[in-house]
């Protein structure tokens, strides 16, 4: 878990040092033009894709493109040109078939394997209630 705070920590200051960079590159107008465009194109990914993606999670349906889409909308949305560069990695052909396949065969794993399949400790039991067994007064 402190991986994962870590990685995001990271890839925070080197989002904003990257927007500083570019900042200073173009001047703030550009870079508010740069991060609204981004959240333009994530929004008109997201408005076609976004209600076909969840209702074929729903249905439980292997991810395809179109869980790809959604998830290159929302980097897209998110301000930084890291997450910018992720999602065109998501919609780009090649890495998009790579992100798929991974994608399918976590859902096929979890699918399988259902809640115990994290790999943790599974203890069945049963529960009772001492408090239950008192009946409650009545006002």
């Amino acid at each position: 878990m402190r991986k994962i705070g870590y990685g995001l920590l990271a890839w925070l200051v080197s989002e904003v040092v990257l927007m500083s960079l570019v900042g200073k590159l173009l001047g703030g107008w550009g870079l508010l033009a740069m991060l609204l465009g981004g959240v333009v194109v994530g929004r008109q990914l997201l408005r076609g894709q976004s209600l076909t993606s969840i209702r074929a999670l729903q249905q439980a349906e292997p991810p395809g493109v179109g869980v790809l889409r959604v998830l290159a909308g929302m980097l897209f949305i998110l301000p930084g040109f890291l997450s910018d560069l992720r999602a065109l990695l998501c919609l780009y052909p090649a890495t998009g078939r790579w992100l798929q396949s991974r994608l399918v065969a976590g859902f096929a794993a979890h699918q399988a394997g259902g809640f115990g399949a994290s790999g943790g400790n599974l203890y069945e039991g049963e529960v009772e209630r001492e408090d239950a067994k008192t009946p409650l007064p009545r006002p």
